[in-house]
């Protein structure tokens, strides 16, 4: 692989990322991920400066979104020809595709904050390969995301985060500063992306959305605080909630982390009202369209406190999952987040081997060997 000269830079890099890892390029990020490497493929110098491949895994092998492989295809993209079938298989996917030296990635790029993410990220620590992580030092007090995202910190070699006091908790963590870089959230791009006269989604084209649009984003708490139960009446209160609002409700069906039947079940009584559709999941492109559309959106998703509410559509939060987390910092949202993105990484000389600092320690015993 040809490498630049001077300012560190990599004149041509192959950077592995995971699309649909659970929910990484999924409507809770908007398909961040796709965004950075839109904006890297559109800001080529010379004969290319970086090149991306995409992990395909869940809902996008389901062909329950169509064929996703042939859209990333269709835009440039490369795709790996292996499948991670099932969830606990992504790990070893990941490690087993980095240690083909004629395949192996300079680094390998992540999303977020779940248990899928995790498997892929060991892998290429496996294989030893660095990884660049999205949305660090964000707190979600109500699902153990929280662990895994912290934990996926610690094995990143480079961090995007979507505002100041979020690189300064991926700091206090004991990453090096310099590796810590505040870019905003590269999903949110997807609004300026979109028109404002977007017309539906097609997964929506059964509803008259003359009166309003309502989504319903429910997730489990996989981390209840309190009594017993308090998560299922949240569940209960947001359906009711919906359930009067006036005109078409588009209900998002939830990811099976622990506790979903109970998301489930509270979603069971809206099975019936008029003007109402269910879905599991919207590609980036028809998820933005219907948040153009929305007037209300109502959940415990990620993307309420990330995306729709801090760009102004109306939001309810429910529950305690998103307890703690805090939206991108505002002079960010200028849909240029994936661009800084792009050129942090161009900049960035992944190391080799793939080491990290190690936290200071008071004592340090003597090396023997």
């Amino acid at each position: 692989m040809a490498r630049g000269h001077g300012r560190g830079k990599l004149a041509r890099r192959v950077v592995g990322g995971m699309a649909g890892i659970g929910r990484v390029g999924d409507r809770d990020w908007g398909g961040a991920s796709g965004i950075v490497m839109e904006e890297a493929a559109a800001s080529k110098e010379e004969d290319g400066l970086m090149r991306f491949s995409y992990l395909t895994t869940g809902r996008h092998d389901q062909g329950i979104w169509g064929s996703v492989v042939e859209a990333l295809e269709g835009k440039g993209h490369v795709v790996w020809p292996e499948r991670a079938g099932q969830t606990w298989d992504v790990g070893r996917v990941v490690e087993a595709r980095m240690r083909k030296a004629a395949r192996r990635p300079d680094a390998f790029l992540v999303v977020g904050d779940r248990w899928e993410t995790m498997l892929g990220a060991l892998g290429a620590v496996k294989a030893g390969v660095p990884i660049v992580h999205f949305h660090g030092g964000e707190v979600t007090e109500g699902s153990f995301d929280q662990q895994l995202r912290d934990g996926i910190t610690k094995m990143a070699h480079l961090h995007l985060v979507a505002g100041k006091e979020q690189a300064a908790k991926v700091i206090s963590m004991g990453e090096d500063s310099g590796t810590v870089h505040v870019v905003g959230a590269p999903g949110t791009d997807w609004w300026w992306k979109t028109p404002e006269d977007a017309g539906l989604p097609e997964e929506f084209a059964s509803l008259d959305t003359r009166d309003g649009l309502t989504i319903l984003m429910l997730q489990p708490e996989t981390l209840p605080d309190g009594l017993a139960g308090e998560d299922e009446r949240a569940y209960r209160q947001a359906v009711e909630y919906v359930g009067w609002q006036a005109g078409a409700l588009a209900v998002l069906r939830p990811v099976t982390d622990p506790g979903f039947e109970k998301v489930n079940s509270a979603l069971a009584c809206l099975e019936g009202r008029a003007n109402t559709v269910f879905v599991y999941g919207l590609p980036p492109e028809a998820w933005w369209k219907a948040v153009r559309r929305a007037t209300l959106i109502v959940g415990n998703s990620s993307s309420i406190v990330l995306e729709a509410g801090p760009l102004g559509v109306p939001v309810r939060l429910v529950g305690e999952r998103q307890k703690g987390r805090l939206p991108p910092d505002r002079e960010l949202l200028d849909g240029k987040a994936g661009a800084r993105a792009a050129e942090v990484i161009s900049r960035w000389s992944p190391p080799k081997p793939a080491r990290k600092p190690l936290f200071p320690l008071p004592v340090s015993a003597p090396r023997i060997a």
